[in-house]
């Protein structure tokens, strides 16, 4: 998003919010513009645009950076699975697995991978537990960390770019971690 465009997505955010902008001086104006293009500098302005007036439908206040930058994600990833539906796929894919077929592990969500280790054979392992243990404990253990690893992939994905290279450039070491591209 330009700088232009920057000036026309706050200029929407002015018209539905007057009485919070009316005492807003020229200084304090040009380092919202900055701080709003350099923060949207890699989004189509029409999907700010649109994530801004959805949020203006349903807020009395000016939404935040991090409003609008929420917003985007969900309208840019409308199909993403809850816990319970991860849930539900990953305890069918266990009990599937248990009887020798681990090439569904390629199908699954990478959250479910992620949770996994990226290690198919866990699988197997997993599902030699007991009907009881796995309906229990493991779901226990799976609905914390499933929301744990869904925060961190929409974390990474939600990252500046300067960010994801610089954190890139720090870990490209052995430490064999790379952020989402």
């Amino acid at each position: 998003m330009t700088r232009e465009e920057t000036i026309g997505i706050l200029s929407i955010l002015k018209a539905s919010y007057p009485n919070f902008y009316k005492e807003l001086t020229k200084k304090d104006a040009e380092t919202t513009i900055n701080l709003y293009a350099e923060m949207f500098s890699n989004t189509e302005t029409s999907l700010v645009a649109t994530a801004i007036k959805e949020l203006i439908q349903r807020q009395n206040y000016p939404p935040t950076i991090a409003d609008i930058k929420n917003k985007i994600y969900e309208l840019t990833n409308p199909d993403e699975l809850n816990s319970s539906d991860l849930w539900e796929i990953y305890k069918k894919t266990i009990q599937k697995g248990y009887y020798g077929n681990i090439s569904e592990f390629e199908e699954l969500p990478d959250s479910i991978k992620t949770y996994l280790g990226n290690n198919p054979g866990r699988i197997n392992e997993i599902g030699m537990m007991e009907s009881n243990t796995l309906n229990t404990v493991e779901k226990g253990i799976f609905m914390r960390q499933i929301e744990a690893i869904k925060d961190r992939v929409k974390s990474q994905k939600m990252m500046l770019p300067e960010t994801r290279k610089y954190l890139n450039n720090f870990l490209s070491g052995d430490s064999g971690i790379q952020f989402l591209n």
